[in-house]
């Protein structure tokens, strides 16, 4: 009758890897033992490693730019006067339709409105998938800049600065015609009045979350009389939250603090403040401005 086979425990394996050690120095025992010796304690390490590992958890759909206006959760943004901002409320992001996300994403998040900012055939092109019980609210801000022809000598100063605006096919361009451009001001007054009505937390977004959305989170962040620092720092933060861009999004633009600076000093030259132009240039009523406060600071 055989006799099952010893299992040697690792901490018995290392008082017998020892002696075997010991034999060998003496010569008593062959170098090829010794060497299976090895190899066996290397496995038993291996899978008392393995076993001690929790279980995989399920994958998480990868959301480009996908983050809280309100920072993280360990440090989050601070007003000029040290109030903390509130997590949970608005959420800024890349498009949502490249991986379709669960009923549970949405929920465990309190998500219950997504305001997608991206042109009318972007969306037809790159169509969202969102779960029934979520608001979609597509909210189309602007096109790409326009290209138009030069100034005439003798225009007048405000048509020159306006048609400069449209020549310049750039992002700086682009970002300063969300300033100087009335339809896109009165789209902008629009959303951010949505943003501050309605239960449950809130996502928006553009294509890769980074230029037309990180806009509209400066103007948030405005409101709430965020540090101009902390203002440029989650405006760049974008860089950071996309790595793969030199791979497999390589469309993705590389986010510079120009782009913004160039909307906000549209802004300054043309109402003196980033706050004036979002009280006079964007209407937006105290109330709202008010409302938001009370949603997005602690």
């Amino acid at each position: 009758m055989s006799r099952p086979s010893k299992i040697v425990s690792t901490p018995d394996l290392r008082v017998y890897r020892r002696s075997m050690l010991w034999l060998a120095g003496l010569g008593l025992l062959p170098p090829l033992a010794f060497t299976g010796l090895i190899s066996l304690q290397r496995e038993n390490t291996a899978r008392d490693k393995a076993s001690a590992l929790p279980a995989a958890l399920p994958p998480t759909p990868l959301v480009h730019n996908f983050r809280d206006l309100a920072g993280v959760p360990h440090a989050p943004y601070r007003t000029i006067h040290g109030r903390p901002l509130r997590r949970g409320v608005i959420y800024r992001s890349g498009w949502l339709g490249a991986h379709a996300l669960s009923e549970d994403w949405f929920a465990s998040r309190g998500i219950k409105a997504v305001y997608d900012l991206r042109s009318p055939p972007v969306r037809h092109q790159h169509p969202e998938q969102i779960p029934e019980g979520i608001d979609y609210l597509p909210m189309h801000l602007a096109e790409k800049p326009l290209i138009t022809t030069p100034p005439a000598p003798n225009a007048d100063t405000a048509q020159q600065q306006d048609a400069r605006l449209r020549v310049s096919n750039t992002v700086e361009g682009h970002m300063r015609l969300l300033v100087a451009t009335p339809t896109v001001r009165m789209r902008t007054a629009e959303l951010l009045t949505q943003l501050s009505v309605g239960d449950g937390a809130k996502v928006i977004h553009c294509t890769h979350g980074e230029h037309l959305t990180g806009w509209i989170t400066a103007l948030l962040h405005t409101i709430v009389e965020l540090p101009h620092e902390s203002l440029m720092n989650d405006f760049m933060l974008s860089n950071a939250q996309i790595p793969q861009r030199a791979s497999a999004d390589a469309s993705a633009p590389v986010v510079r603090a120009s782009a913004l600076q160039a909307a906000i000093y549209e802004a300054n030259a043309r109402y003196g403040t980033l706050q004036r132009f979002i009280s006079d240039g964007l209407q937006l009523s105290t109330d709202t401005q008010q409302r938001l406060k009370a949603q997005l600071l602690v």
